[in-house]
């Protein structure tokens, strides 16, 4: 819990001196709303501006996928913004290959979720299933760590998968949820690793595991800095930052369109995601990541009012 004698909220969204680095201008609007206001105008295009761009890269991705199965692949979690741009690249004419990795941490809501999707979108979908004793010896060694990033274990072989499937079937793009619209003000101090960082992962199971991993998927450092880079062999695109994304209408339409059920809170689709945000960082570090979801980007009218 904060300290109540120097604890300060921003006047403008729910962020708060939690976060070790966040600061606050004169009149009390803090950091996050400042960074927010400025990625959004660089790199939220909307409108007509959004609309033009979308149509030229929806182009360029169909072009690419000329003479082959797909033109994109998508990984699929079972959460809102996945699930959504799935349903957006079905109306905009893409022939996608999902992928899914099961590292055993699903909600039954989001396996239905995906179900859902792509049988009524007759979207092509591989399950990748994650060796379960060596997750669970990976998380093991990630919990004794006490690292920030908790989700690391699954993340990684979740971007392995996309890398393994895009790469067997020659595809170049890959579409990703990411959406400044719910996701613009995770403070550094919280993130932790990056889940590419393969030599944090290694370092971190060579210190604290308790078994020798037989399959669990690492990607290689060769083709992470070397091939997929230097080729171009993979473009990662994020389309939801074309439209005006708005998550409770996405979650309306994905409900009347697909039968979509909503898990209750931002990636607690993930039983261990859900976990490690409403109490490991709350619990060890102090960190509530509800807060950087419940941050003034999901909520339009940007007032204390508008909060939950």
């Amino acid at each position: 819990m904060p300290d109540t004698m120097t604890h300060r909220m921003c006047v403008r969204c729910v962020m708060d001196s939690t976060d070790p680095d966040i600061t606050f201008d004169s009149d009390g609007v803090c950091s996050h709303c400042h960074t927010y206001d400025q990625t959004s105008k660089r790199l939220w295009k909307k409108g007509e501006e959004g609309r033009i761009i979308l149509e030229k890269l929806l182009g360029q991705i169909k072009k690419e996928g000329q003479g082959k199965r797909y033109d994109a692949i998508i990984g699929l979690s079972g959460g809102t913004d996945s699930s959504y741009l799935a349903y957006l690249g079905h109306k905009w004419g893409l022939r996608m290959l999902a992928v899914h990795v099961d590292a055993g941490w699903n909600t039954e809501i989001a396996v239905q979720n995906i179900e859902n999707i792509c049988n009524k979108l007759n979207i092509d979908l591989i399950t990748e299933v994650i060796d379960w004793t060596d997750m669970q010896a990976m998380q093991r060694a990630f919990f004794r760590s006490k690292v920030v990033n908790q989700d690391i274990p699954q993340d990684h072989a979740f971007f392995a998968a996309l890398y393994k499937y895009s790469t067997k079937n020659k595809i170049k793009y890959v579409l990703n949820g990411y959406n400044i619209a719910s996701e613009s003000c995770l403070p550094l101090a919280w993130r932790g690793n990056n889940a590419m960082d393969v030599t944090h992962i290694k370092a971190i199971y060579a210190k604290y595991g308790d078994r020798p991993l037989r399959h669990y998927p690492f990607l290689s450092v060769w083709k992470l800095r070397f091939w997929y880079r230097l080729t171009n062999a993979l473009t990662m695109v994020s389309p939801l930052n074309l439209i005006d994304y708005d998550k409770l209408r996405a979650l309306d339409e994905l409900k009347s369109a697909v039968g979509f059920v909503d898990y209750g809170g931002k990636h607690h689709e993930s039983v261990l995601t859900r976990f490690q945000q409403l109490y490991f960082l709350p619990t060890i570090y102090g960190y509530e990541k509800e807060r950087h979801i419940c941050h003034r980007s999901f909520y339009p009218d940007n007032y204390p009012e508008s909060r939950p």
